[in-house]
């Protein structure tokens, strides 16, 4: 049976450590911890760690760690997405975690709903930053994602060499599978997926010509949460350089 994992918020190394508040409260209140329980500790950095519970307060877990790792990181797999409103937003967030997101941008589209606000959206990126630590807690990744901040379909920055794919409802596109399958190797790779009601046509024109491919993610047409989840998984899984 896999150990419990908690989430440390400095860079993880042997011997004692307190959890945050908000991590200890929440093994005490949901698998109420005792002292000389076994739990996992990851630093979102890479470093993954067995320790025990020396002391189990609500306000301070402390654990001796050891057998401290550092794990490579994965394949670069970043995700740019036009992103649904509120809960679904964060459903994207949680889902592209868990199938191999190591970047999340979001993408102001022309059919777009979400905004970031005006007070710089720290509490959307608050938020956003707790569903990516339990995802990875859950999932059992070692890497938190990084952020990019907002970028406008015109204004998309160079990405050279990338594989970048943008999900559309043309008629008669390759799958992306089987365009990851020809490309073979691709240092970065990013996944592109627009609002509910697609890409408009100069949007698509644009991506094209900014070197994105435009493939099919099947016969449906997909939800956002979907869409971003079914691209980012497979370009996850692509060869690794």
């Amino acid at each position: 049976m896999s150990l419990l994992r908690f989430f440390y918020d400095r860079p993880l190394a042997e011997g004692p450590c307190v959890l945050s508040v908000e991590e200890s409260r929440h093994a005490a209140s949901v698998y109420r911890l005792r002292v000389g329980d076994e739990i996992t500790l990851i630093d979102g950095r890479g470093g993954v760690g067995n320790g025990v519970v020396t002391a189990a307060p609500a306000t301070g877990l402390v654990c001796d760690v050891r057998q401290v790792v550092r794990l490579a990181p994965p394949p670069v797999c970043e995700l740019w997405c036009a992103f649904p409103r509120a809960g679904g937003a964060d459903d994207v967030v949680r889902r592209a975690i868990e199938v191999g997101a190591t970047v999340i941008r979001p993408v102001l589209a022309a059919r777009g709903v979400w905004r970031p606000s005006e007070s710089g959206d720290s509490k959307t990126h608050d938020r956003w930053n707790k569903i990516a630590i339990a995802a990875i807690k859950q999932c059992g990744a070692a890497f938190l994602p990084r952020w990019e901040p907002v970028v406008a379909v015109s204004a998309l920055p160079p990405r050279a060499g990338a594989l970048a794919l943008f999900g559309s409802t043309q008629t008669g596109l390759d799958h992306a599978a089987e365009v990851v399958a020809r490309h073979g190797v691709a240092e970065i790779a990013i996944a592109l997926i627009g609002p509910e009601g697609g890409w408009t046509p100069d949007e698509e024109s644009t991506l094209l010509a900014w070197g994105a491919h435009p493939v099919s993610l099947g016969r449906n047409v997909l939800r956002v949460e979907t869409a971003a989840t079914v691209l980012t998984a497979i370009l996850a899984s692509r060869p690794s350089p």
